[in-house]
């Protein structure tokens, strides 16, 4: 069955497309709307006397990019992070220098205590060598998630996937096909200091996907705690097939499987529909979010209808339950949240979108730019729209 030529999934409704984001701010749980706050007076850039470069002399100057994915962790205490770089949000300038920073919140998100780097717990780790995988001023690392959202496991510990820059046997970044970038994933996990005001983080074991399989290697991912099972987390990874000079590596999404709390992971395997027909779908992130009215799992990204190069396209955004037993998509279910329409560009985007629940109606709100994000090019379908999705 064409998933894009099927009956319509009565479990899921797509009720309401509106240009802007009233509708996003309207569902906003108290916590991101107190963060919100937070974020106005945090400083784009700040010295850190800690950091120190090849031809540099400290204080280094570091951007501050906070995500307004608070985790709202009980009702005394939040977790916000952010990512630091000397370099600009573009993908290729910051890759380079992305470092993970986090603050805490003990009144219930109204005040955070200050941002610090996120550092494995153990010796010889430090601001200049985080965790085990990364060397500040050779390689970098940065939470995965499109939204940047945390998991609380049902251990009471707190997780998140990060992509990072994996380095050669000389030291150098290793990217074996010269692609844009090509990244690794390694889940950061925290767990409460025995006061319980602060965090101590460890490092799970990497989740390689070699260049063969993704052009780029493992890149962002959605991830979630599987429903009755404790300790089993699945993640789904962004992968790439640009560039593909044998031809034959895939435009798929990949999956693995944790058992023990997201510190160890099962081989990547493709990511598929229910009966193992795997799905094409670009170079582009993808989410999961579990609604508190049905409990079932939703996944949101993008399927292609024709082989995706790379990136492109991105396009249809589509909506489907994941089947938590067989660890793929119920094809039955897939549900267009939007298009392209014939008369706007190729190279539009449906991607990289704001995801959240509305707590009191029970709706899935998604926001995203409808772009193709390159300068001075616009569309009539151009701008920012938010969508309405019901679940039963």
């Amino acid at each position: 069955m064409d998933v894009f030529n099927q009956p319509p999934y009565p479990g899921i409704r797509v009720v309401k497309k509106e240009k802007g984001s009233t509708r996003w701010e309207q569902a906003l749980p108290e916590h991101m709307r107190l963060y919100k706050q937070t974020m106005e007076k945090t400083p784009s850039s700040m010295e850190v006397p800690f950091y120190h470069y090849p031809g540099e002399s400290a204080p280094s100057r570091q951007n501050v990019y906070p995500s307004p994915y608070v985790l709202k962790y009980d009702k005394r205490r939040c977790v916000a992070i952010a990512m630091l770089t000397r370099g600009v949000t573009d993908t290729l300038e910051g890759f380079v220098d992305y470092k993970m920073w986090y603050q805490v919140s003990r009144d219930g998100g109204r005040t955070y205590g200050d941002l610090r780097p996120i550092v494995q717990q153990g010796e010889g780790y430090s601001p200049m060598h985080p965790i085990k995988c990364v060397w500040v001023g050779k390689n970098s690392f940065c939470y995965a998630t499109i939204p940047g959202t945390m998991l609380k496991m049902s251990n009471g510990q707190i997780f998140f996937p990060c992509y990072y820059a994996p380095l050669d046997s000389q030291g150098n970044l290793y990217n074996p096909l010269k692609a844009y970038t090509f990244t690794w994933v390694c889940g950061i996990i925290g767990a409460w200091n025995k006061a319980g005001d602060d965090l101590l983080w460890d490092v799970s074991e990497p989740v390689i996907i070699e260049a063969d399989q993704s052009s780029r290697g493992a890149d962002e991912c959605a991830v979630i705690e599987l429903a009755g099972k404790r300790g089993h987390l699945f993640m789904v990874i962004r992968g790439s097939n640009e560039p593909n000079p044998t031809g034959k590596i895939p435009a798929y999404k990949w999956k693995t499987l944790s058992t023990d709390y997201g510190r160890t992971w099962s081989k990547p395997e493709p990511f598929t529909f229910e009966d193992g027909e795997p799905f094409l779908s670009p170079s582009s992130c993808c989410s999961f979010i579990r609604s508190s009215r049905t409990g079932k799992c939703y996944w949101v990204g993008n399927i292609s209808r024709v082989l995706p190069r790379g990136n492109w396209p991105r396009y249809p955004l589509v909506i489907a339950e994941l089947d938590e037993r067989k660890l793929s998509l119920r094809k039955k279910t897939v549900t267009i949240i939007d298009d392209r329409q014939p008369d706007e560009p190729s190279n539009l985007q449906l991607s990289n979108y704001d995801l959240i629940e509305d707590e009191k109606s029970g709706e899935i709100i998604l926001r995203v730019t409808r772009s193709t994000f390159l300068p001075g090019e616009d569309f009539p379908g151009a701008g920012e729209y938010t969508y309405v999705i019901q679940v039963q």
